[in-house]
């Protein structure tokens, strides 16, 4: 964003091509655009991770709840 700022105050004061500012200005959309998707993309995940968490989580409290306990201390024989 600072270089096409910068760039655009070249211009005004020509020194700079219209072009050139064109491709900066266009360069700094795509890229804004590809920040824009990549957040989206966390989101997803962040929310995907969350989900498997849970799961994991239930697998544990299922896999407690299935273990076996003597009544008492001892040995089995």
């Amino acid at each position: 964003e600072k270089e096409l700022k910068r760039i655009q105050r070249l211009l005004s004061n020509g020194s700079e091509t219209q072009q050139n500012v064109d491709n900066v200005q266009t360069e700094y959309t795509v890229l804004r655009a590809s920040l824009e998707g990549a957040k989206a993309m966390l989101s997803v995940t962040e929310a995907e991770l969350a989900e498997i968490y849970k799961e994991v989580k239930l697998a544990e409290a299922e896999l407690e709840e299935r273990k076996v306990r003597a009544p008492f201390h001892g040995r089995l024989l």
